[in-house]
């Protein structure tokens, strides 16, 4: 059985969801499903609500005919209440391209609940024409996977946990 709020598989036994904290509820009937399905909505909807993921981006300049470190700042992405399950949120701001056959690292941080974390994704430099765009895609378990390209052709990172 999967959880009706974060979709993550759910042990025999359980009470609640070992992610969410969501109760096992058994429907009985298609009036009881609807029921629980608008509760769940509900649930994830105030897990999520005080949730944001931020960017550390990095601005560098040349001096002296060598690139340097110019600017590092956090960029706020998406709030959690934006994501959607399946399908990726875009950030509307165009980046730039980077030429490499190298893994990128996306330094992604979440806020939530008055603590912040950090995380150092990897993810596969896109093969598209035009800027990068970064998104965002809600998976099982209140876990969150980046997406960088565009809603055509994007590659995803490892997944890290919202909550």
């Amino acid at each position: 059985m999967k959880c009706y709020a974060c979709r993550k598989e759910i042990e025999e036994g359980r009470e609640r969801c070992s992610a969410c904290g969501f109760p096992v509820i058994y429907i009985v009937d298609e009036k009881d499903a609807e029921n629980i399905r608008k509760m769940a909505d509900d649930y994830r909807q105030s897990k999520l609500e005080g949730v944001s993921i931020e960017l550390t981006a990095y601005q560098y300049a040349i001096e002296n005919d060598e690139l340097v470190l110019s600017e590092e700042r956090s960029m706020p992405l998406f709030k959690g209440s934006q994501l959607n399950f399946d399908m990726p949120v875009w950030f509307e701001q165009d980046f730039a391209q980077i030429d490499t056959d190298e893994p990128l690292t996306l330094n992604i941080t979440v806020a939530a609940e008055g603590k912040k974390t950090t995380h150092a994704l990897s993810v596969k430099a896109p093969k598209i024409d035009g800027f990068w765009h970064i998104g965002a895609v809600l998976d099982d378990g209140f876990t969150v996977r980046m997406a960088l390209g565009n809603g055509q052709k994007m590659e995803m990172s490892e997944s890290f946990s919202l909550i």
